[in-house]
């Protein structure tokens, strides 16, 4: 028999162990803000890898990314404007095997790839989720949902469109997972995206969420004017004051110009408020990176990183525990140094340890990692 889901559920909330993908870096000195990052392109062709046959309507993307093709019917594709660095390209197919390789894209080479899809066993008959008691299955999906869409407003406002894909696996203890047998596919009516993931990981061990997944976003088309300004509203709204503004913000040398106070701390539960003297300087953190458009950023123990221009939502509050009204988080490095580019993506494997307000917003907030706010409201 399963634990109850409120024990699967509790307090843990407070931190997301984040999964992104590999490079290692030396690290040179002194530190040149990081330049704009190039732009290059994919090229490509995915076949049936038991009969060598092109395979058309082939999703093939970069992950995080609205960047993407579908193959046509000779099996093509082509991705343009793709940041260069190492990215990873994702190709899923109802009836095949996701397929993901990291590939890293160099400046003035565009790439060519070829994929081979191996066919999907798919058993007769199966059309739905087979659950010896459904009504436990709709509360594991209850605790999936918050797990992973979140408790924001903005969490409110999305839809799984195939939740019969999800399955459950009980081990008799608190811990939590979810099985994904192929691209879970919802629709967030907050951002206006459609976004398909394809699952490694997810569970959840009563402290920890740890998620591994490959996101596909693509834009849905608004109803009217209104709405296109209301998911633009919604998407910078995400946007300020998310880990990845802060990542960008950091690499160029603009913290406090666009909001962020930074302390470095040396534990969890026992962290003085941030003061103006103890504000942490940028350049004491980061260095450049092997490339001009990178840099590696380092610093020991806990940074406490608040945003100063925006309070936190309501429901943030159970999980608060005596912060300030503004959004505080912390990130601790799980390695030495992690590589970041000039648009704010890490190049690492589950690169940091993510605690307070960034962890609480989850798929519910996320943005693709091609957005890029107003030019005048990037403060």
């Amino acid at each position: 028999m399963r634990p109850p889901a409120r024990n699967r559920d509790r307090v843990g909330l407070r931190a997301l162990l984040l999964a992104i993908s590999a490079l290692s870096v030396s690290l040179p000195a002194p530190f040149v803000r990081c330049q704009p990052v190039p732009r290059t392109s994919l090229v490509g062709q995915v076949v049936d890898a038991s009969t060598g046959q092109p395979v058309p309507y082939v999703n093939v993307y970069v992950a995080g990314s609205t960047l993407g093709s579908a193959t046509d019917e000779k099996g093509n594709f082509v991705i343009q404007g793709i940041p260069v660095g190492v990215h990873e390209v994702v190709a899923s197919h109802i009836a095949f095997s996701a397929y993901a390789s990291r590939i890293r894209f160099r400046e003035g080479e565009d790439r060519t790839l070829k994929i081979s899809l191996e066919p999907r066993a798919v058993e007769l008959g199966e059309v739905e989720v087979i659950s010896e008691d459904p009504t436990e299955w709709r509360k594991d999906l209850a605790t999936f949902k918050r797990l992973f869409l979140g408790s924001t407003r903005n969490a409110s406002f999305c839809t799984i469109r195939n939740p019969e894909v999800l399955d459950f696996p009980g081990d008799g203890s608190d811990n939590f997972s979810a099985v994904c047998r192929g691209p879970l596919i919802f629709e967030n009516k907050a951002l206006g995206y459609a976004i398909e993931y394809v699952f490694d990981t997810f569970s959840f061990d009563g402290t920890y969420i740890r998620v591994s997944a490959k996101p596909r976003f693509a834009e849905l088309e608004p109803a009217s004017e209104q709405e296109k300004k209301f998911w633009d509203r919604n998407r910078l709204r995400a946007y300020k004051g998310s880990q990845r503004h802060f990542l960008v913000s950091l690499v160029r040398g603009r913290l406090l110009e666009v909001g962020f106070r930074v302390l470095e701390v040396e534990a969890l539960g026992t962290m003085p408020r941030l003061e103006e003297h103890s504000i942490v300087d940028w350049e004491s953190i980061v260095s450049p990176g092997t490339r001009t458009y990178e840099a590696t950023v380092h610093f020991h123990n806990f940074l406490e990183v608040e945003y100063v221009h925006e309070d936190v939502e309501t429901g943030y509050d159970l999980l608060r525990r005596g912060q300030s009204d503004r959004q505080t988080s912390w990130i601790k490095l799980n390695g030495a140094w992690i590589t970041v580019s000039a648009e704010g993506d890490i190049r690492e494997p589950f690169p940091l340890t993510v605690f307070g307000y960034w962890a609480w917003e989850r798929a519910a907030d996320a943005l693709p990692t091609d957005y890029v706010p107003p030019a005048d409201e990037e403060n």
